[in-house]
């Protein structure tokens, strides 16, 4: 795992993004090889990969032979389950080298390739859709990285994302793991329609979980001054499998929450799906 991405860099927000007056970590953080260990059989990342899955197959014309990029592709986890459902032209961006390896090793049908997207110069490639799960909230600025995209689309190509949900959900966690900020649907419709998106689509999704993220994350406190090991052993316990019957409950939970509910939702959630077009 590279140390670099495990830093403890926690300093006070003076740029105003995140939660005011409060700590914000200025690098992402995320443990490539714990996640990539866990993701597979952790109900959270099961339940993401099947939403994002069937909202795609919905929403993408031809969706089997559909080129389709994702942005900030981490371990490959979202990619692979793609591939295994019958997606077939799939590629990969992610700027950490330590998750390119991991990717490519795991998934050697998908292409991938260690590039920012941010620093391109041009954009010559289009995609008929773009992902980016879990990423968004990374960015200071959300509207650079959101008009990049557009200019990665085709014509009526669609963006499909993830984003963490509700300030009022926002904890210590956020903080190290580098986000700007938590979603509503308001707002990620703004920063959707401000970028030119248009026919936008979203659904807030494990809302079982938000009691218990109250609960439980609500109890964690990290010294301003925490150390690397301290930092590192925080963020394998959080991302670390549920014993196995609270992981099988929590993924039959989670499936029947989008059985019974689609693409209604109890207007909350710990997150935040959504589908939008670029009409370019």
């Amino acid at each position: 795992m590279s140390k670099t991405a495990l830093r403890p860099t926690l300093e006070r927000s003076s740029s105003g993004q995140g939660a005011p007056g409060t700590l914000q970590d200025k690098t992402q953080r995320y443990p490539y090889e714990t996640i990539a260990d866990n993701e597979r059989e952790h109900f959270w990342f099961i339940a993401r990969n099947e939403r994002i899955s069937r909202l795609m197959k919905s929403e993408v014309p031809n969706w089997r032979k559909a080129s389709f990029l994702e942005i900030g592709a981490g371990t490959g986890n979202v990619l692979g389950h793609l591939w295994d459902e019958g997606f077939t032209d799939l590629s990969g961006w992610e700027i950490v080298e330590d998750g390119i390896a991991i990717c490519q090793k795991r998934y050697p049908n998908i292409k991938f390739s260690n590039t920012n997207f941010l620093t391109q110069k041009r954009l010559d490639q289009k995609f008929d859709s773009v992902g980016m799960f879990d990423c968004l909230e990374h960015f200071s600025d959300d509207q650079l990285p959101l008009m990049r995209v557009r200019q990665l689309l085709k014509p009526g190509g669609k963006i499909v994302l993830t984003v963490p949900a509700h300030m009022f959900l926002w904890t210590v966690m956020d903080e190290i793991f580098g986000h700007y900020r938590r979603y509503n649907k308001s707002e990620l419709t703004r920063s959707l329609e401000e970028a030119g998106f248009t026919d936008i689509k979203s659904v807030y999704f494990m809302a079982p979980l938000v009691p218990i993220a109250i609960v439980h994350r609500g109890k964690l406190r990290v010294p301003k001054d925490a150390t690397e090991e301290q930092i590192e052993a925080i963020m394998r316990r959080e991302t670390s499998i549920p014993l196995r019957p609270i992981n099988t409950a929590m993924l039959a939970i989670s499936r029947l929450e989008h059985s019974i509910m689609g693409m209604r939702d109890l207007s909350f959630g710990g997150s935040l799906l959504a589908v939008a077009t670029s009409p370019d």
